[in-house]
């Protein structure tokens, strides 16, 4: 049979709300040994730093990438690519292949807007005081000393995923 000019496949369609709430508990769990394994690997050194006061996880699914960065007092905050920090740990993704995979298989801002947010969910749930640091939260809101991040690669969003979460959980 010939292909028609002009006529495209169609798009794959992102998962439906049905299908992503059936993902969320193992995708949550991937993105937190993710972030665990890549804070494991961190010099003893930096995690003994007084000046850290952040935390900033990064998942590129179009590049196949995910990082972090600690942040640290003189870091400009608005542009965490300067951090003396930025990219310390880049691990080669093992933990996040599926999520990778559910990305790149319908690329979309709402299937990376949704990885975010489980990525963010993972985020808080790690115990930071096993790396020496201090609480992340209090009474529900993030603790400034030491600040958890997550955000849009593209800047299509401009806000803290983190922060995100925790105002969707004061709506439940």
């Amino acid at each position: 049979m010939a292909k028609r000019k002009g006529v495209q496949p169609p798009k794959p369609k992102p998962p439906t709300n049905a299908e992503w709430i059936a993902f969320i508990p193992t995708v949550r769990e991937n993105f937190a040994r993710e972030i665990t394994q890549m804070c494991d690997e961190v010099e003893p050194e930096l995690w003994q730093n007084p000046g850290i006061c952040g935390l900033m996880y990064e998942f590129l699914p179009w590049h196949e990438h995910s990082s972090i960065a600690i942040q640290l007092r003189d870091d400009d905050p608005t542009d965490p690519p300067s951090w003396a920090n930025y990219e310390c740990v880049d691990p080669n993704g093992t933990n996040i292949e599926d999520e990778i995979a559910m990305y790149t298989s319908s690329p979309s801002d709402l299937v990376y807007h949704r990885l975010l947010v489980e990525a963010a969910e993972a985020l808080l749930s790690i115990n930071f005081s096993d790396f020496g640091q201090s609480e992340t939260m209090e009474d529900g809101y993030l603790y400034c000393p030491f600040r958890l991040q997550v955000y849009h690669g593209d800047e299509k969003f401009r806000f803290n995923y983190c922060e995100y979460v925790l105002a969707r959980r004061l709506d439940q």
